[in-house]
Parts: structure tokens; sequence; C-alpha cells
């Protein structure tokens, strides 16, 4: 490259004009005048050392450079440079074919796994098998929620007791967790597998070797518990038999059966159970592809994104990474494959979400990805470095998800445990990488033009921040597409987080569609107790009755005209009376009287322990609710009783 004498050109203060060299390894300006002198126009710096640090930093270098990784190993100059050797040897139509020949062997091997998947369910001998195909929580399927939505005495979910039924889960459900305060007896279980009791059953030589588990409360998540029990595995999920089992008188905290983690210890009875069964032979077509799935794509994309030219590379990754997530690695929807409107409804979402998120990857592109993949480039940090890193937030669910940080909001980091730490490290390392891209950005001769985009976002996001009635909600693909645009230079800084960036942009919206940045308190809270009208007070048990303060001066809507009382999470009495006789409560009801006699039999006839809360409630057949009362604890026969904590369920 021409030496240029700067120095000179200063003595004589004459602007010096140039041309712009691109030589693999730095960009000139175009125009330079005397060391003082940058864009054309004199720079007279401050004497405060921390102001004239900030000008540099504003008026950037004045010689521009935007290198791209050097390589300085023989061997991998040579693989970095045959792409281009490649593409000089093969003419360019030839090339085409053969990638898409490429594409259609690609293609094939793909349509091959999935197409068993979405075109019939699992079957017995060949035969079709009445299978219900769930999602990890089990979508309501048997238990249709808490407090009072299974009716009186939980009879609308206890219906199919004491009968077998084979279930389909999808991987990964190992991560069945509750993600809103739900109660259990009078704790509140958050952030953790819900499931209930259960636990590897170890066999004795005279017990039914069918039997696979111990019982699970019936509201826990089935495919979770399944996992818990070691009935399913947690990389290719499966199918299970799943037994119901009746009322059981309580449910003890057993280990995981891989040891990880234990379940929910509730110390009282509950009117359904269920057992995890051996499965009957001949099953077939019950496994989830979508670790192989993933694999495989992975791998056949390794040779587009390193042959490819820039943007072939750029539009197959991405296409391939929007229907992986779609189809198999983290669905929107579960689908039942012998229901084929809900196959089609799943690729109707795909191409509802597909199209405009086509067109924020074609500004990515054009902004920021275009300018990392030109000339000159490096194709082995494309393949070793941006590709990996791509996959590493496409497949969010699995990588990014497993750390304990639900949502960037304070009343998450609060109550998740170790999320505070986690952000803290994840903080560390976005400032450590930040600080390295923002330098290339100087480097390249353009902070003032980003020092002015992101000074924009930073006001638009305070705006949006205190907006009346909403809440300021940063999902995970609003932050890949705000970060991205920080990363258009071709330092190894820009492969490491343009790639995992974009990834999350792709997993978010082919997951969780263009979710509002700004949400409003209600549906943040994802149905846990707070937003409806407050409880009845005092809840307290004196001489065999349970009585309450009804409230009557409170703004109440009109349909609220009763009480609603939970005896052990079960909905056991709704009416407009203030007070409850406990032993006629108990005796008017069977399955409660039954449950009552069985654990006071198998405790010795010694106290046993029920949850009890309440709620204001209407006694019609809209089922409205406000919200419930923390439990209180009755140790019945005895009466003795433990208020109720503060807070509302």
């Amino acid at each position: 490259m021409p030496a240029i004498d700067l120095e000179s050109a200063g003595k004589n203060s004459e602007i010096v004009e140039l041309t712009s060299y691109e030589d693999g390894e730095s960009t000139v300006r175009s125009r330079y005048s005397s060391p003082d002198q940058i864009n054309n126009r004199r720079v007279i710096y401050s004497s405060s050392k921390f102001i004239s640090l900030l000008q540099r930093i504003w008026d950037g270098p004045q010689i521009a450079r935007d290198d791209p990784p050097k390589i300085s190993n023989p061997k991998l100059k040579r693989l970095e440079q045959y792409p281009q050797v490649f593409k000089q040897l093969v003419p360019r139509k030839l090339r085409l074919l053969l990638l898409l020949g490429y594409m259609a062997i690609w293609y094939s091997i793909i349509y091959f796994l999935l197409a068993p998947v979405f075109s019939h369910g699992p079957l017995i001998n060949g035969q079709g098998a009445n299978v219900i195909s769930l999602s990890c929580s089990g979508d309501g399927f048997f238990w249709k929620g808490k407090n009072e939505k299974c009716g009186l005495n939980g009879e609308e979910c206890t219906s199919l007791d004491d009968g077998d039924i084979i279930i389909k889960c999808p991987a990964l459900c190992d991560r069945g967790w509750v993600y809103s305060a739900t109660p259990v007896g009078n704790k509140l279980v958050k952030y953790i597998p819900y499931v209930i009791g259960g636990g590897y059953k170890r066999k004795k030589s005279h017990e039914n070797d069918d039997e696979l588990t111990l019982p699970y409360r019936s509201d826990s998540f089935p495919c979770t518990s399944a996992v818990h029990g070691g009935a399913l595995s947690p990389f290719f999920g499966g199918c299970v038999k799943l037994s119901f089992q009746g009322p059981q008188i309580s449910f003890k905290s057993q280990s995981a059966f891989s040891g990880s983690s234990y379940s929910i210890e509730f110390p009282s009875f509950f009117p359904s159970s269920y057992i995890f069964k051996r499965l009957p032979n001949g099953l077939s077509r019950c496994y989830d592809p979508r670790l192989i799935i993933l694999c495989i794509n992975f791998l056949f994309g390794i040779p587009v994104i390193y042959l490819a030219n820039g943007s072939f590379g750029y539009w197959i990754t991405l296409l391939v990474g929007f229907w992986t997530i779609m189809l198999t690695l983290d669905p929107p929807i579960i689908v039942d494959a012998n229901d084929r409107t809900e196959v089609a409804r799943l690729f109707s979402i795909g191409f509802e979400r597909l199209l405009p998120l086509s067109f924020v990857l074609y500004v990515i592109w054009e902004t920021t990805v275009k300018k990392t993949f030109s000339e000159p480039t490096s194709s082995l940090a494309k393949m070793f470095v941006w590709y990996p890193l791509f996959w590493i937030g496409a497949a969010n669910n699995i990588t990014f998800d497993r750390l304990p940080i639900d949502r960037l909001t304070p009343h998450d980091i609060k109550e998740q445990p170790g999320a505070l730490l986690a952000i803290t490290g994840v903080l560390v390392i976005i400032t450590f990488f930040s600080l390295i891209q923002g330098y290339q950005i100087w480097r390249s001769g353009r902070a003032q033009r980003y020092i002015k985009l992101y000074g924009v976002v930073f006001v638009v996001l305070n705006i949006l921040a205190f907006l009346p009635g909403l809440q300021l909600r940063i999902h995970h693909y609003i932050l890949g597409i705000l970060l991205v645009f920080g990363t258009a230079t071709k330092g190894i800084s820009a492969f490491l987080l343009q790639g995992v960036l974009v990834g999350l942009t792709l997993s978010g919206v082919a997951r969780w569609d263009f979710a509002s940045i700004v949400e409003t308190h209600v549906s943040l809270m994802r149905g846990e107790a707070g937003s409806s009208s407050k409880p009845p007070t005092n809840l307290s048990f004196t001489q065999g009755y349970l009585t309450w303060d009804p409230m009557q001066n409170e703004n109440y809507p009109k349909e609220l005209d009763g009480f609603s009382l939970l005896v052990n999470d079960v909905e056991t009495y709704i009416g407009n009376a203030t007070y409850v006789d406990v032993e006629e409560l108990i005796s008017n009801h069977k399955t409660l009287k039954h449950m009552v006699e069985k654990a006071l039999d198998a405790n010795s006839y010694k106290d046993i322990e029920l949850f009890i809360r309440l709620a204001k409630g209407s006694s019609g057949a809209d089922r409205l609710r406000s919200d419930y009362t923390r439990a209180g604890v009755l140790r019945w026969p005895s009466g003795e009783w433990t208020d109720p904590g503060p807070g509302v369920t």
C-alpha cells in the first residue's frame, strides 16, 4: 500500500486528496488533512484528558480499518482460500446445479424422518393406537387447572380414575416448569418442575412388575412426571402408559430417576392420582426426532455456509433454521398426527410468521450481515464461529432457556433463584464483547453513526418504559434485533455476536411470533393471583366452624354473590353463608368423607392436615372467582388451626 506522509501534509495545512484502498487488510478514508484535521474539518481537542478522549472516540481514527480475521497457519490458509478456488474452477451454472442437487438430498432425508411423524400417529403391531399427544405441561388435558377449575369436589377432572391410557410426549420435558406462583397446600411453587409426589418404584419380588412409578398427584404435569419417574427419555420423548389410581392419602417428595431434582411434597389427601406402567409390546412411531433433525440440519448446513456465496448461505441457513424450530425443535403447538387439521394449522402458523420475519431478516442482511460476509471475509470464521453460534441462538429452548432466567423484569429476577447471579454473568459477557465490538466499530470509522443510532434506541426504550398501564418487555427476538445492527464489521467479534443474535431473533419469532415490546401488568402475570378482586379476610376456625369476614363494604362485582372454599386445593363448598361446619362438610361429601377416614386410618387416627383457602365466588354457572387467600392449616380432628399467611393465591 502506498505510504502516506501525514506529517508533511500537516506542515502545509492543506487537505490531501487520497483514494480508498481495499487490500484485504485495511480501508483508507477518501480525504485526509493534517493529523488534527479529520473529515475535512479542523479539530481542536480539549485540554481535559477525559473530554479529549470523548472527542477522539467521536471523531474516530485517522486511518479507518475493518479487517477480517487473519489466518497465519498455511494449512488453514488453503482452507480459507478454497471457496474462492472452487468458484473459479466450477462454472456458476454447475455450482447452482450442485447446490440444488445437494438441497434435494437434504430435503429427502428430512422428509423421510418427518413424514411419518405428521402423517400418522403411533401404531400397535401396525394398527392405529388410541394415543393422546400432549405438551410437556399436559395442556390441562386431565386436570384443567388450579383452584376451582375442576368444579365442585374435582368431579370434572376425575372421570378417568381407575383407567389406563397411552400418552405421547415431546422431547425435553425434564424442564416442565410452572411459571406462575401455584399453591400446593400452604406452599407456593414457581420455577420448578410441577411434579407432586411420585418417583421411581423400586420393585419388590411380590409386586406387580408392570408398575414403574409411585403415584403422582393428578394435577402434576404428566410428561414431566414421566421423565421424573424414569418412564420417559428427556432427549427423545416417546409414549408412556398412564394409569389413574383414584384418591391417595399423601404424596412424598422423591428424587428424580436421574437423581437431579426432587418432586414437590403434599402431606395430605387428594381425590385423584396416576402412575406409569410398562407399555404394551409392538408400539411404534412414538419417539420425538427433534434432536436428530437438529443434528442433521446442522451438519448438512456446514458445506453450504462454507462454499456458497454469502447471500445463499445466509438465506438457506435461516430458512432451514426457521422450519427446524417451527416443526420440531420448539413448535408453537403440539399436533396430533391423526388430526390433519392440526398439522395444517402448524404449517399455517409457520407461513404466517415467516413472511414478516423475512422482511426483518432482509433488513438485517442489507445493513449488517452483508458487510460481514462480503469480500474480503473469512470462510473459516463463517463456518467455525458464525454458523455454530447461530444454531446456539436458534436452539434457544435447549441453550439459553436452561439458564435460570425467565424474563428481564425486576419482579421475575427477584423471585427466581439464581436469576440475579446468572444475569450478572450474562451482562459481564455482553459488556466484554460489546466493548470489543465497539472498538471495532470505532476502528472502522463509524462510531458517530452507531452512537446516534443507539442513543435514539435508548431514548425510545425509556419512553416505552414509562407509558401508563404498560410495562417494557424485551423479548429475546427484540434483544437480537436491537443488538445485531452493531455487528456490521468484519472482525472476529462480529462473527461471534452476529451469529447468536440472528439465531435468537429467528428463535423468538418462530416460537412466540412478534410479541409486543410493551405488555399490560395482567398479561405479564400469566394467570398468577393478584389481578382479581380481593378475597374475604379473617378466615379462622372456632368451635368446629370455619368463619370469615364477608367484607360487604368492598366494591365486588355483583356476580360475586357467594363464597368458594377449597380443601386440599379442590373446591368443596360454594354458597352464600359466611361460615361452614367442617364436620358437616365432611359428612355430606362422600368422596371427601372417604378420603378423610382413609387418611385418619393410615395415620393411626392421629391428626391429619387440611389446607383451606377461601375466595368470593358466584353461585351461578359462570364460575367467577376472586383471588383466594393463602392456605390456613386445620389439624383434624383436634381442631388446631394455623391462620393463612399474607398474600393471595
